[in-house]
């Protein structure tokens, strides 16, 4: 079981552009963002989350041939990752990109789960796909 204190959505405390995981756990959607400025790689933000909450997952090589968590596991279905502009003040978060990591880019539909379970912000799609890094 999830721990229960962990959130649907990890919000930033600071507008700004984030990096981004979207998952599925349990058939829960969750939306996980880097935390802090620091700069991450969107496998160690999904490794973070599975260890945090003691969900096993075996691991792959990345195109550079560093280990990264399976995408897929028993109890997680990753959905996409990329990046995400968000305006804490107005509860505004536009969601582009594509993870260089794992090739994958964001999830329409995972944000249409997500949006009925964030009352109060605003989740949109912005235009562009470039790799990140």
């Amino acid at each position: 079981m999830i721990n229960t204190e962990t959130q649907v959505v990890n919000w930033p405390e600071e507008s700004g552009t984030y990096k981004v995981v979207q998952l599925d756990v349990d058939g829960q959607p969750y939306l996980r963002f880097q935390p802090g400025k620091d700069r991450e790689y969107h496998s160690s933000i999904l490794r973070t989350f599975l260890t945090d909450n003691k969900i096993d997952f075996r691991e792959t090589l990345e195109p550079l041939g560093a280990p990264i968590p399976e995408l897929k596991g028993e109890r997680y279905t990753v959905r996409g990752m990329g990046k995400e502009r968000v305006d804490v003040g107005q509860k505004i978060a536009a969601f582009s990109g594509v993870s260089a990591d794992y090739e994958i880019g964001i999830n329409e539909a995972h944000l249409d789960s997500l949006r009925p379970l964030v009352p109060g912000w605003g989740i949109d799609r912005e235009q562009g796909s470039g790799r990140l890094r």
